[in-house]
C-alpha cells in the first residue's frame, strides 16, 4: 500500500465487478470509501465491509455526496447505461456531483493521452 489517496473521500457509483475493484483498490490505497448503488439486492463483499468501506444501496439520497472529493463510475459504455431500467441510472448524483464541482468522468472514455477534469 502506497497510501496514494489517503484523506480522498471517495464516491463509487455502482457495485458491480469494475465498482467493487475500484472500491477495493481506493481503500487500499487509503481513501474512505462511499458505494453508491441504486440496486437494493446489490451484494456488498465481505472483504469490502472489511476494509470498511460504506454501501448505501436503493435510491441517491442527498447526503451522499457529502464530504466526497472525488468521484468514480462505471466504465460501462453509456449507450449500455441509457438501456438499462431507469431506476437502475446514476444521472441525477453524477449531475449533482458534477454541480458541486466535483470532478467525474466523461459519458465516454477518453482517447488515450487524454483526461478529464471538473467542470468547476
Amino acid at each position: 500500500m502506497s497510501g496514494t489517496f489517503a484523506g480522498e473521500r471517495a464516491l463509487v457509483v455502482g457495485l458491480g465487478v469494475a465498482g467493487s475493484a475500484a472500491a477495493r483498490a481506493l481503500a487500499i490505497e487509503g481513501a474512505t470509501v462511499r458505494v453508491v448503488d441504486r440496486r437494493e439486492d446489490a451484494t456488498v463483499s465481505d472483504d469490502l465491509r472489511g476494509l470498511g468501506v460504506d454501501a448505501r444501496l436503493g435510491e441517491h439520497a442527498p447526503g451522499d455526496l457529502d464530504g466526497v472529493t472525488l468521484v468514480v463510475t462505471s466504465p460501462a459504455p453509456y449507450d449500455r447505461i441509457l438501456s438499462c431500467p431507469k431506476r437502475y441510472r446514476n444521472d441525477s448524483i453524477l449531475s449533482k456531483a458534477r454541480r458541486d464541482g466535483l470532478p467525474v468522468p466523461p459519458r465516454e472514455t477518453p482517447s488515450a493521452g487524454s483526461s478529464w477534469t471538473s467542470s468547476a
